[in-house]
């Protein structure tokens, strides 16, 4: 009985020390609803040592990203657009496969699809890769996207990795997406709970 007892509480401290690490390494973003969330309220985890910068282009509301190597980046970005309405037949039909693969075959290689859920809304999650044409030439982007919707709001959370060479930008992605997976599960939509 000792020995189960001594297990058991070995087990409980690794839990805690990995929650530790957990809250150590990440950090929160939360929109408060102003600015370009549009009334939107919503946290995302990052990695506390990446580059935080506003968003660039409209529904663009956070970009993060992390240098991996001279020529390996890592990307995470918070898209948010507000329509006027999105009706329950719109979101059905945005997250069906057919639609989810039509819709990423025009940004490039759509590669997987499955139905999920963040923070309890029902949410497709999508790998696809492609081709950015930068001013130091092209860039190959692997990408794992959260496709989701909160009433008038459609949510686009994506995870990449870019590099100019193909195989190095999969190899980093296959590294990366169980911590891109990991973060994901962790958005939290505070405009639901409130």
């Amino acid at each position: 009985i000792m020995k189960y007892l001594l297990c058991i509480i070995i087990w409980m401290v690794s839990l805690m020390s990995n929650a530790q690490i957990i809250q150590d390494i990440f950090c929160d973003f939360v929109t408060d609803g102003t600015g370009e969330s549009k009334g939107l309220k919503i946290k995302i985890k990052f990695p506390c040592d990446w580059d935080a910068t506003p968003g660039d282009r409209p529904g663009v509301i956070k970009s993060f990203s992390f240098k991996i190597t001279d020529s390996v980046y890592s990307y995470i970005t918070l898209n948010i657009i507000k329509e006027k309405e999105i009706t329950s037949k719109y979101k059905d039909n945005a997250l069906k496969p057919e639609e989810i693969k039509k819709s990423f075959q025009q940004a490039g290689e759509f590669i997987s699809y499955r139905m999920t859920k963040i923070d309890m809304l029902d949410c497709a999650e999508v790998v696809f890769r492609a081709k950015v044409e930068t001013p130091l030439g092209e860039i190959m982007m692997d990408n794992l996207g959260y496709l989701f919707f909160y009433k008038d709001f459609q949510i686009f959370l994506t995870y990449t990795v870019g590099a100019v060479d193909s195989n190095i930008a999969k190899k980093y992605f296959e590294k990366s997406n169980l911590i891109f997976k990991l973060l994901a599960t962790k958005t939290v939509v505070i405009s639901q709970w409130e």
